[in-house]
């Protein structure tokens, strides 16, 4: 093996490497989502929250995730707030 072969190994490796790490990366946002398939009452939100969310069809942690809450009435700015830091919680435990 020459030094032209080492070095297209080593690039080779460098692109395996790589493409590994973004396989992985894509594999952990994957298993959130997933873990995202329990009901809102695992965030424990207050009661009124609650049922203003699933009266507007969020059932799941997952309908939550991509979800835009400025259709939403009923949830004011500290509604928000505790939404979001229940979800942030939630999504780093995992």
């Amino acid at each position: 093996m020459d030094k032209k072969d080492i070095k297209l190994s080593n690039a080779n490796i460098v692109k395996i490497n790589k493409k590994f790490l973004e396989s992985l990366e894509n594999y952990r946002k994957l298993l959130k989502i997933m873990g995202g398939d329990m009901p809102i009452e695992c965030l424990c939100l207050p009661k009124k929250s609650e049922k203003v969310l699933i009266s507007y069809g969020f059932l799941r942690i997952y309908d939550l995730i991509n979800a835009d809450f400025s259709k939403v009435e009923g949830l004011n700015d500290v509604a928000m707030r505790d939404l979001t830091s229940r979800m942030d919680q939630f999504f780093s435990m995992g």
